[in-house]
């Protein structure tokens, strides 16, 4: 799906699989990725898991209703969800596709079994609250998950958030039914002439908005 459907650019690192939900980064030492714990296992390919998995699903599935695979209203969701039905019928499981009204997560109300979501993360520390947390997009009832998210509350350092990130991480690679696909990079556009004030350094987009200066232009002589 990602080599075929999202064509990322040759050799660009970031547009990659991934085994956690937090930013990879595009190397090694790239801070914005220090909440993703490399070093984690990943789940290879099981052909005999993989037919278990499959058979339990069609146990538990109605006889006469298909699964029920909701996705956002895009064209890169349905294309993607699309495959991955493409897959789940080559094992005998029918699967309906069900484009949400927004592009948000499904409410309890779509009754779906499983469920495509695309998500941003700006700031894992905040984020894994968003996600996780109380009300979040998945509501999962891990006494190890809530000690890992109070870790994270309560960090009082660089190295102790990471670590209680980490953690998390290592949660939800045990217990959640969470299965990443991959990460894309973003791109934003700054107009060289919007500029933060002098004691400012922003780092996320609109930060100090009301105080966005806008240096007037000169049209330069022409030659």
């Amino acid at each position: 799906i990602l080599r075929n459907h999202l064509q990322p650019e040759r050799g660009e690192p970031s547009a990659r699989t991934t085994d956690g939900v937090f930013p990879i980064g595009r190397t090694a030492d790239d801070p914005l990725g220090y909440a993703y714990d490399a070093t984690g296992s990943s789940r290879p390919y099981d052909p005999l898991r993989a037919f278990v998995l499959a058979k339990l699903a069609e146990s538990n599935a109605p006889a006469d209703k298909p699964l029920v695979l909701a996705h956002p209203p895009t064209a890169t969701a349905a294309k993607a969800c699309r495959r991955i039905a493409f897959y789940l019928e080559k094992v005998g499981l029918r699967v309906e596709l069900r484009p949400t009204a927004a592009d948000d997560a499904p409410t309890s109300a779509d009754a779906a079994d499983l469920t495509y979501v695309v998500v941003s993360s700006s700031e894992p520390l905040v984020d894994v609250w968003r996600w996780f947390g109380p009300g979040g997009l998945m509501n999962l009832d891990s006494r190890a998950l809530d000690a890992a998210l109070q870790q994270t509350a309560e960090a009082e350092s660089f190295a102790a958030a990471r670590a209680a990130l980490f953690d998390v991480q290592r949660v939800l690679h045990d217990e959640a039914l969470v299965v990443p696909l991959w990460q894309l990079p973003e791109h934003a556009v700054w107009r060289s002439r919007v500029v933060p004030p002098a004691d400012t350094v922003p780092t996320s987009l609109y930060q100090q908005v009301e105080r966005l200066q806008i240096l007037p232009q000169f049209n330069e002589e022409l030659p």
